[in-house]
């Protein structure tokens, strides 16, 4: 029962109409709002890029490394077809 008491008092109290505060926000307050809100945000997608950045970096290392070893490997065998052939 306090349950469903609390939730129509909450209901209740949103959707009551509010009166408007004319209040005046300066720059300041304004930007530290601003800073705010966006804060966590911007702290969440840096953390979900570094997460992601490690990983990404050790296969573009290791996929750098098997493109080198193949572009070596097809150097050898020209030279080898090259000096077969002379």
């Amino acid at each position: 029962m306090n349950i469903i008491f609390s939730i129509l008092l909450s209901v209740l109290i949103v959707l009551l109409p509010v009166q408007s505060a004319f209040a005046y926000i300066g720059p300041g307050l304004g930007v530290a709002a601003a800073y705010t809100l966006l804060g966590p945000v911007a702290a969440i997608i840096t953390a979900i890029l570094m997460i992601a950045y490690f990983p990404a970096r050790y296969y573009w290392k290791k996929r750098k490394h098997e493109k080198k070893e193949v572009m070596e490997s097809a150097e050898i065998a020209t030279e080898e077809k090259t000096n077969s052939d002379s």
